[in-house]
């Protein structure tokens, strides 16, 4: 599976054309002359400031680098940094009934979203898709497919109710105790297909992980 990951090259620094009229282009490059009676601050070059980031970042520089080049408008502080765990191009095995995920994945998405009881319908089965209530024993959630990545369990289901979503739940390994945590939600733009269809939106960041999201 080609995830399309483009790891930018630290080395050799190039220089960027702006897409704008010469004469335009010298006055929006030209020196400011700084206030009276302060100094002018060094001009620090592009290739130090990537070196700069790259020892910011210290044990996951590699991480920082795919926040940096992937996710526009993101900052490395933005995500967790556990994302960058699932980076795996190794074939994945996919689930696609809540009984074939363990209790400790349910019990950790139970007591993170504070949700009493964790009712989320199998793919393909009866379920309320609106805010058109046909069965109010039928859940609200409908599981697309989940699957175990280094540890980690990334589950992808749809919200019914008022205004259809889909959902993606990022669940921890187990601790030493055997309990998990939930590591990052979101909600994406349209259907996922498989793991690789998530991880080319976590790529390009078309996502909405604003934790006033509704799960």
């Amino acid at each position: 599976m080609r995830l399309g990951l483009r790891i930018p090259t630290l080395g050799k620094c190039k220089s960027t054309r702006f897409n704008m009229p010469s004469h335009s282009r010298d006055a929006a490059l030209a020196p400011v002359a700084p206030p009276a009676g302060q100094s002018r601050p060094a001009r620090t070059h592009p290739c130090n400031v990537q070196r700069a980031m790259r020892c910011t970042l210290g044990i996951r520089p590699v991480l920082g680098l795919f926040f940096a080049a992937f996710l526009p408008g993101a900052r490395a502080s933005d995500l967790p940094p556990e994302l960058g765990d699932l980076i795996d191009p190794a074939p994945k095995v996919y689930v696609y009934r809540m009984s074939e995920i363990g209790p400790s994945v349910t019990d950790a998405i139970s007591l993170s979203l504070h949700w009493g009881r964790l009712e989320i319908a199998d793919q393909g089965k009866p379920w309320n898709a609106t805010d058109v209530v046909v069965d109010r024993s039928l859940p609200f959630r409908r599981l697309i497919w989940a699957a175990a990545v280094r540890g980690y369990v990334v589950i992808h289901y749809e919200l019914g109710g008022r205004g259809h979503g889909y959902h993606i739940l990022v669940i921890s390994p187990p601790n030493r105790s055997g309990k998990r945590f939930l590591v990052w939600s979101a909600v994406l733009p349209h259907r996922a297909s498989d793991f690789g269809d998530f991880m080319q939106m976590l790529d390009a960041g078309s996502f909405n992980d604003d934790p006033r999201n509704g799960h």
